[in-house]
């Protein structure tokens, strides 16, 4: 059965074999059309997905309960979440008031625009939020310095300060208790920084607690719902450009002590889609320059590499159509399929055109020597396409969708170089105008001809020893195997440099700033505070 099925398929590689070499010209337009039409094809049906989530199955139980929750509370979806960063409590509120007030003005890029301080229940009845002993103290140490925050009110300036703290010295001297520590601490700092040229605001809201600034920073927070423009590439790029710039406007930056951030679903893909674009784009680069740099040393001649480089990029156009058709949008892995062609599917242009010079030089005779190249290759080439993809193929039978895509589209694409390859690289050949060379140059230098072969005579020479040590080092690998452990964190997958990541992760370390939240839905109000009462316990 298996030679019966050789025998088909040489057959018909050898059909097309004649086919192409009696039609080059129609083979290279029809080559070049189906190209064009490749690209058009991508271009206008290849999407990008940058959402983590969807890189994994719809069908898993959790999955289907975030989109049963986004579906039911949809504002929770594709939020930037604004971090302001201060020294002080009062500057962080303050300079969240100036934002939140402006970016309520920014209604065609924005569908909402929230923030808890500067709601107007919360600005009356913030202190209905305190335990009842936090509020006590509170009300204590307002009454103890309502006498001197009077005295303040009616001079509301450096003279109206200073009045007021003369007068809580002369009633802490009279035996009154009145805590000035505090406050002399921060004048006697804001005073520092006038000297220093520094940018420092003195905090009132620690003042009337009572207590001293605790923390390095003290954050805010504002949480936008964007108008995503999904005809870009980039949906979130507008607004988020918009956000930094009026940001820049109030003054909220390093120089006065403060600091913006952007995190939340809508940046973390934005600048996820960022470093895989930048990235992708510089690998395909680097890939493409070195295997050119390696066939210009290895194949020896400039019409050899240029065919190979054009199959290349085709068959990777090719692959991009078929991603386009087949799976509609790439993700963060399955993107780089394109790297993945260019460095397994250039072996196929290699082999055929090694194997060409071969019998270029036998022989003399271009045609003849493609028909043999095509012939001897045929069968070889086709193996390696089918194990190689089998290997790809392997990556499908998983709940992680990227992965699986990657595999289908990189698998598929080893069938699409083959083809390319037994297609248009011998149209190309046959108009080139390649010249017959030695397949091999001796060096004009003995002792390295003589070190080459040593070195290639090694595995030979030394066989039993490398058994031996294969054999060893498979022993110790297997005991390290185990220790390796499966990362479920999809947010690992981003660049930690990115300022949307950075961002997630200092939110992170916090308790009482975590975004982790546990989501339960449940039919009705009754049964979500039947809920709640079980969960607290």
């Amino acid at each position: 059965m298996l030679t019966f099925l050789r025998q088909i398929f040489g057959r018909t590689l050898l059909v097309w074999i004649n086919i192409v070499q009696g039609h080059k010209i129609l083979t290279l337009i029809f080559c070049f059309i189906a190209v064009l039409v490749s690209i058009q094809y991508t271009s206008n049906n290849l999407g990008m997905n940058t959402d983590t989530e969807d890189m994994l199955s719809p069908d898993l139980d959790w999955r289907k309960l975030d989109r049963e929750m986004s579906a039911a509370f949809p504002q929770f979806s594709g939020n930037i979440l604004v971090v302001i960063d201060a020294p002080t409590p009062d500057q962080a509120m303050d300079a969240a008031d100036k934002l939140y007030e402006k970016l309520k003005q920014e209604t065609i890029l924005l569908k909402s625009v929230f923030s808890f301080r500067s709601l107007p229940f919360f600005k009356k009845s913030s202190l209905l939020f305190l335990d009842e002993d936090e509020l006590q103290d509170l009300s204590d140490r307002l009454a103890e310095i309502q006498p001197f925050l009077s005295k303040l009110t009616e001079d509301q300036n450096i003279r109206g300060l200073f009045a007021m703290l003369e007068k809580a010295i002369r009633a802490k001297l009279d035996g009154e208790k009145v805590e000035l520590t505090t406050l002399i601490r921060q004048i006697n700092a804001s005073l520092d920084a006038i000297a220093a040229n520094q940018p420092y605001q003195l905090s009132w809201h620690s003042l009337m607690a009572g207590e001293e600034l605790d923390k390095d920073i003290y954050r805010e927070f504002i949480i936008l719902q964007p108008e995503l423009d999904y005809s870009d590439l980039f949906p979130a790029e507008t607004v988020i450009e918009k956000i930094r710039i009026i940001g820049d406007e109030l003054d909220i930056n390093a120089e006065n002590n403060l600091r913006l951030r952007l995190s939340g679903s809508a940046v973390l893909s934005h600048e996820e889609l960022q470093s895989v674009v930048d990235g992708t784009q510089l690998s395909i680069i680097l890939a493409l320059c070195m295997v050119t740099v390696i066939m210009i040393v290895g194949l020896g001649s400039f019409w050899l590499v240029l065919a190979t480089i054009i199959t290349l990029i085709s068959g990777l156009i090719i692959t991009a159509a078929w991603a386009a058709l087949t799976v509609g949008e790439l993700n963060l892995i399955s993107v780089a399929f394109a790297v993945l062609y260019i460095g397994l599917g250039v072996d196929f242009a290699i082999h055929f055109c090694l194997r060409f010079r071969e019998h270029l030089m036998n022989n003399g005779d271009r045609a003849l020597a493609l028909r043999e190249t095509s012939k001897s290759c045929g069968d070889s080439l086709f193996l390696c396409a089918v194990t190689t993809a089998i290997g790809f193929y392997a990556f499908m039978p998983t709940d992680y969708d990227g992965i699986a895509e990657l595999g289908w589209i990189s698998g598929s694409g080893m069938f699409i170089s083959f083809i390319v390859t037994m297609t248009l690289l011998p149209a190309l050949l046959g108009v080139f105008p390649v010249k017959a060379q030695p397949t091999v140059q001796s060096s004009p230098h003995p002792g390295l001809n003589n070190s080459v072969n040593s070195l290639l005579a090694f595995p030979v020479t030394h066989a039993r020893s490398i058994k031996i040590v294969s054999i060893l080092i498979a022993i110790a690998l297997i005991w390290i195997v185990p220790k390796v452990k499966f990362d479920h964190n999809t947010l690992n997958l981003q660049n930690p440099e990115n300022e949307s990541v950075k961002t997630y992760m200092d939110l992170l370390a916090e308790s009482e700033s975590s975004p982790w939240t546990t989501e339960i839905l449940v039919d009705n109000k009754q049964q979500a505070e039947a809920l709640e009462l079980e969960l607290k316990k």
